[in-house]
C-alpha cells in the first residue's frame, strides 16, 4: 500500500450546534478569562472615576402678568409649547448660570451645569445638576429654580411698571387738553350759543372718562405688580443626594460580566476554528480518508524509562497498542511485512514510543523481533531500554563492528532485541542513503534471525532521513498527536512521502484525550518535543 498523493482537502466537515458545544468544552478557559478580565477592568475604571451625584428639583411653570408662558390670544397650544422651549433654553443660558453663581457666592466655572427638561406634556419642569458634592447638586439645583423665578419676576414687573408709566403720560396728556377745554370755557363770551358749550362740555366729559379708565388701569397694574409670582413656583426643591448615580459598582460588574462572557465566548469559539491541530481521530478521517488509523493511545504519563507495555501492562495505553499489533498484524496477511518504519509528521508526537512498545507487544505475541534505532540525530532507544549506545547501527554500517557485536537482547524480552543508533554520523541523511543499509536489514531477517523490524525513524518534515528509509521498509507507520500535530503538517508529509511512494499503511493517533477517567498516574505519556534536534532530549520525550 502507498501513500495517497491526491490532496484530502476534497472532505470538509461541517459545523452543527454539538460542534460549537465541543468548541466551548475545549476553550472553557476563555469563559473565565473573559470575564474575570472585564470585571477586573470594570472595578478599576469604577476605582479611578469619582462619583457624580445628581440635584433634582421641580418646578411649575405658570402662566402669569407679563409672563411669556401665558397663552396666546387665540389660545394656540402650540404657541404655549414653543414658549416653554424658549423658558426650558433660558434656564440654561450664560446669564441664569452667573446669577446662580452670585447667589452660591462662588465662581461661574464652578456652577455644575444644568439640565432642564419637560416632564411628560405637562407644564412641570425638571431640574437636574450633576455635582461630585451631593450638596452643592442640591443647592445648585434649588438656585437654578430660584434664579429663574425671580428673573421672570421682576421682568414681569418691570413690564407692569412700563405699562403704568406709558398709561400715566397718557393721563398726563388728557389733563392738558381737560385744562386748555377749562380755559376756552372760562374765556366764551356770555353771548356763546347753547351748542357750543355743550360741545365743550361734552369734550371735556369724554377726556376725564379716558382719564378715569388709564387709572383704574394703573390700579390694577399696582395690584398685579403687588401678587406677582414670576413665571413658576417651586414643586418639589432638591435634596442632597445620599447615593451617587455614577459610578455603580454593582450595574457596572453586571455588565463586565456579561460582556466578558460574551468576548469570552467570541474567542473560545473563534480560536478553536483557528485551531490547526488534530484534535481526534475525526478530525483525522476527515483530513486523510484514504489513510486508515490503525490505533488511537490515550494520554498516559508514568513514572520510569521503560516502555509502557513492560512497565504497566494493565493501562489504557498498553492495551491501545495491543490494539494497534493487530492490526499491523492484518495488514500482513497477504503480503509479509517484515521491515516497518515508524515516523511522524514533527517532533514530540510519540513515535519513539510507538516504535518500542509496538516491539514490544510484537515480541510477546511470538514473534522474534529487533527494534533498529534510525534516529541518527536524536537516539532514544537505548535510553528507553537501559543499554549502551556504541556499539550500533552506524557501527555495522559503517564496519567498525559486526552486527553480532552491535545488536543486544532487551533484559526481560526474550524474543526482543534492540540495534541501538551507535555513534552519531556527521551526515546521517547521507548515511541512510548508501547502498551498504540494505544489507543490515537483510542481515537481520535472513534465516529467520528476526520475523519483524521496526525501524524507529526521523519525524518526516524536518529532516529527509525518513524518506530516505521509506523506499527501504515494507510498511510505514505514521504517528500524529492530538491538539499537536497540525493539519497542514501532516498533508504535507503524506504529500512528501507520496513523491518517493513510500508504503504508508496508517496512522496511529497518540496522546488522545479519553472521555472516561484513566486510572490514577496515567496522564500526558509520550514525550513533548523535539526542541533542537542534535541536542540530548530530556526524560520526557520518550
Amino acid at each position: 500500500m502507498t501513500s495517497p498523493t491526491a490532496s484530502p482537502e476534497n472532505v470538509a466537515p461541517t459545523s452543527g450546534l454539538s460542534d460549537y458545544l465541543d468548541a466551548v468544552r475545549r476553550r472553557w478557559y476563555f469563559l473565565v478569562i473573559g470575564p474575570v478580565v472585564a470585571l477586573l477592568v470594570a472595578v478599576g475604571i469604577t476605582q479611578l472615576q469619582n462619583p457624580v451625584y445628581v440635584g433634582r428639583a421641580e418646578m411649575l411653570a405658570q402662566p402669569g402678568s407679563g409672563s411669556l408662558f401665558s397663552p396666546s390670544a387665540d389660545g394656540s397650544k402650540v404657541q404655549s409649547a414653543q414658549e416653554l422651549a424658549t423658558q426650558l433654553q433660558l434656564m440654561r443660558s450664560a446669564l441664569v448660570r452667573a446669577q446662580v453663581a452670585e447667589r452660591l457666592g462662588i465662581g461661574v466655572g464652578q456652577v455644575p451645569p444644568l439640565a432642564a427638561s419637560q416632564i411628560g406634556q405637562t407644564l412641570v419642569v425638571a431640574v437636574q445638576v450633576e455635582s461630585s458634592d451631593p450638596e452643592l447638586a442640591a443647592v445648585a439645583a434649588n438656585a437654578y429654580v430660584e434664579v429663574f423665578i425671580d428673573s421672570r419676576r421682576t421682568a414681569a414687573i418691570d413690564d407692569l411698571a412700563a405699562a403704568g408709566a406709558e398709561l400715566q403720560t397718557q393721563i398726563t396728556a388728557l389733563q392738558v387738553q381737560i385744562d386748555e377745554i377749562d380755559v376756552q370755557i372760562a374765556a366764551a363770551p356770555a353771548a356763546e350759543g347753547r351748542d357750543q358749550a355743550a360741545q365743550r362740555a361734552g369734550a371735556r366729559n369724554g377726556l376725564e372718562a379716558q382719564q378715569a379708565l388709564y387709572r383704574e388701569r394703573i390700579d390694577k397694574l399696582q395690584v398685579d405688580s403687588a401678587v406677582q409670582e414670576g413665571g413658576g413656583q417651586m414643586v418639589t426643591p432638591a435634596f442632597t443626594p445620599g447615593n451617587p448615580v455614577s459610578p455603580t459598582p454593582v450595574r457596572n460588574a453586571g455588565i463586565a460580566l456579561v460582556a466578558g462572557l460574551m468576548v469570552g465566548l467570541a474567542l473560545a469559539l473563534l480560536v478553536d476554528h483557528l485551531d490547526d491541530s488534530l484534535r481526534n481521530d475525526d478530525d483525522l478521517r476527515l483530513l486523510a480518508p484514504e489513510v486508515p488509523l490503525l490505533a488511537t493511545v490515550p494520554s498516559v504519563k508514568v513514572d520510569g524509562r521503560g516502555p509502557i507495555t513492560i512497565d504497566h501492562p494493565g493501562s489504557p495505553a498498553a492495551e491501545a497498542f495491543r490494539g494497534l499489533r493487530t492490526s499491523v498484524q492484518f495488514l500482513g496477511i497477504d503480503r509479509p511485512l517484515k521491515v516497518i518504519e515508524v515516523t511522524s509528521t514533527g517532533a514530540g508526537e510519540g513515535k519513539t514510543t510507538t516504535a518500542s512498545n509496538l516491539a514490544v507487544v510484537l515480541a510477546r505475541a511470538g514473534q522474534r523481533v529487533c527494534l533498529v534505532d534510525c534516529d541518527l540525530r536524536r537516539p532514544r532507544q537505548h535510553v528507553v531500554f537501559g543499554v549502551p549506545l556504541e556499539p550500533g547501527f552506524t557501527s555495522v554500517v559503517m564496519g567498525s563492528a559486526t552486527l553480532q557485536e552491535s545488536l543486544r537482547a532487551v533484559p526481560g524480552e526474550d524474543r526482543l532485541y534492540l540495534l541501538p543508533a551507535g555513534p552519531p554520523p556527521p551526515n546521517p541523511s547521507e548515511l541512510l542513503s548508501s547502498s551498504r543499509v540494505k544489507p543490515v536489514f537483510d542481515a537481520l531477517s535472513a534465516d529467520g534471525a528476526c520475523d519483524v523490524i521496526i525501524v524507529d525513524a526521523p519525524p518526516v518534515l524536518p529532516i529527509t532521513d525518513a524518506v530516505v528509509l521509506a523506499g527501504r521498509v515494507d510498511a510505514l507507520l505514521v504517528v500524529v498527536a492530538a491538539s499537536q500535530s497540525r493539519r497542514h503538517h501532516v498533508k504535507k508529509a503524506l504529500q512528501t512521502l507520496g513523491l518517493v511512494s513510500a508504503p504508508v499503511v496508517g496512522f496511529v493517533l497518540n496522546k488522545a484525550k479519553t472521555s472516561s477517567r484513566i486510572g490514577k498516574g496515567y496522564q500526558g505519556y509520550g514525550y513533548n518535543g523535539y526542541g533542537g534536534y542534535d541536542a540530548e532530549p530530556t526524560r520526557a520525550d520518550r
